[in-house]
């Protein structure tokens, strides 16, 4: 910024004064002249002689000149703050990042765009908008039927405790009640009776033409034998009963079979839900195994929106810094322009004078006691007899100030 502070000024008016400094214009970033001896001249000068500050715990940075007069302090300050307000546009400049920004903008978009297409495609082949929605409801239709089963397995053990209880009683009753009895003649008795009449008509025809030992009369006499004794065990008339259902047994049995339905009912009921609760429990340990998928899915889509976020906002900035590189406009403010002096700062002529007052002194008694040292005065009677080899006549005494101030 120095080099570009005197090539814009000029060496002579930086170091003199002298001439008219040229109006400022931006300068290219590397400087392709080679400099001068004036020129390197001119920027010691402005670093022994320019002081730039900045306060602790501050954003502002201070800039102080000094110069021959206070115009000239002045104009180099006001130059070197355009100078370094220009430098700083520059420098905040990146070659190439909007055209950058835009292409990965746009990239970004699009893979959002397939990121974002693919998580639908996924949750419209499950058939589900979200799966944490999706998995509430799984849930909430297993609680229901875990409900619905537990109130019928409750109702089918009342059932079949009724059954239980129903089927001891209908043991405990006959089956039929004898509503009428009569009596009659034994139709059995009667028949055996006829047919003993005749064995015994049979066995007085072959007593009176055959033996004892005949084998036909010992075969008719065994035969009567054998009929009359039970003969006399059947009674001659037989009752008869009329018997009808047990109308208690019939209701009971009635009321056996509702419940066995009732049972058969409740039993088929629990197969079904305890089917359909298998079910929604495969098809919840499905949505578990695809939640992984899906999370990954929509994890993409959140990273690559965030992506295209991010690149969005430094496009949009990139064309900010733009705009603002059109314009010349930096984020930095001149807070105070350089001002102009009505004095100069240096040097105060008190000090001046006493330095001078020092320097003389000190000046004269160096030399005083230089050309002492350089020229020796004699100042013993052995010195001079040294000097000289020569025998004194005389010495004169040194008299005190006191007696010669009295004489």
């Amino acid at each position: 910024m120095l080099d570009r502070l005197v090539e814009s000024l000029g060496p002579d008016y930086v170091l003199s004064g002298r001439g008219e400094p040229t109006p400022f214009q931006a300068a290219a970033a590397n400087a392709t002249t080679q400099p001068t001896a004036a020129h390197q001249q001119a920027v010691q000068h402005l670093e022994r002689n320019i002081e730039v500050s900045a306060p602790r715990k501050s954003n502002i940075i201070s800039v102080q000149c000094q110069a021959n007069s206070p115009a000239l302090a002045q104009k180099i300050t006001a130059r070197l703050v355009e100078i370094y307000l220009d430098e700083h546009v520059r420098i905040q400049q990146t070659a190439g990042s909007h055209q950058s920004f835009v292409d990965q903008t746009q990239l970004s978009k699009t893979m959002s765009q397939a990121a974002a297409s693919r998580f639908e495609q996924e949750k419209d082949k499950l058939g589900i908008a979200a799966i944490d929605g999706k998995k509430q409801q799984i849930q909430g239709e297993i609680t229901d039927l875990d409900a619905k089963l537990l109130a019928n397995r409750s109702d089918l053990k009342t059932a079949e405790a009724r059954i239980a209880s129903l089927q001891k009683q209908i043991e405990s009753l006959p089956e039929t009640l004898v509503t009428q009895e009569s009596q009659a003649p034994n139709a059995a008795f009667d028949n055996m009776r006829g047919t003993l009449l005749q064995l015994e008509s049979r066995e007085q025809e072959l007593a009176s033409t055959r033996s004892d030992n005949h084998p036909q009369l010992v075969a008719v006499r065994q035969q009567l034998k054998d009929l009359r004794t039970p003969l006399h065990e059947q009674p001659s008339q037989r009752a008869q009963a009329t018997q009808a259902v047990n109308p208690s047994r019939q209701a009971l049995e009635l009321s056996l079979l509702n419940e066995q339905s009732q049972a058969a009912a409740f039993r088929g009921r629990e197969k079904a839900l305890v089917a359909q609760t298998a079910r929604l429990r495969g098809d919840l340990k499905q949505l578990n195994a695809q939640e992984a998928s899906l999370g990954q899915l929509e994890q993409e889509v959140e990273l690559a929106e965030g992506r295209h976020k991010a690149y969005a906002d430094n496009l949009e900035q990139a064309r900010i810094n733009r705009s603002l590189d059109d314009e010349r406009i930096s984020s930095l403010t001149v807070v105070q322009p350089a001002t102009y002096p009505t004095s100069p700062s240096g040097p105060r002529r008190a000090y001046v004078f006493a330095l001078d007052l020092i320097v003389a002194s000190l000046s004269g008694l160096g030399a005083a006691l230089i050309a002492a040292y350089l020229q020796p005065v004699l100042t013993t009677r052995i010195e001079l007899e040294r000097l000289w080899d020569l025998p004194l006549v005389g010495v004169l005494p040194r008299l005190e100030r006191r007696m010669a101030a009295a004489s």
